[in-house]
């Protein structure tokens, strides 16, 4: 925890330049499998909301809801250290609301433009 709150505090506590930014000098390798990481989780993510909104059409209701819902809260309370544990509640967290998130999607692309 004192990690996240360090964190934040260098987040806020920036000194950057403009030739900071610019900077073509190269990402260390530790940087790099953590960025590789993160946006692998959220494609991961992206593609089971996509799925869920694609195979799930006809399944509305309050299911898909409760059940992301309650994956969602399963994986804030999942420690840390279940890395894999979190990355499925987090998979099947977005499929169901990309199922339940479907049925709006169909309805905005049905509407009758004139």
């Amino acid at each position: 925890m004192n990690f996240l709150v360090n964190a934040v505090k260098l987040y806020f506590n920036r000194n950057w330049t403009r030739q900071d930014m610019m900077s073509s000098a190269p990402i260390p390798q530790h940087a790099r499998t953590s960025f590789q990481k993160v946006f692998l989780t959220l494609l991961c993510a992206t593609l089971a909301a996509a799925l869920g909104s694609h195979l799930f059409r006809e399944e509305e209701g309050q299911f898909t809801v409760i059940y992301s819902l309650a994956s969602f809260l399963w994986l804030h309370f999942t420690s840390p250290w279940g890395v894999w544990r979190r990355l499925l509640f987090l998979i099947v967290g977005a499929f169901c609301i990309g199922a339940s998130a479907g049925h709006i999607t169909e309805y905005f692309f049905e509407i009758n433009q004139r």
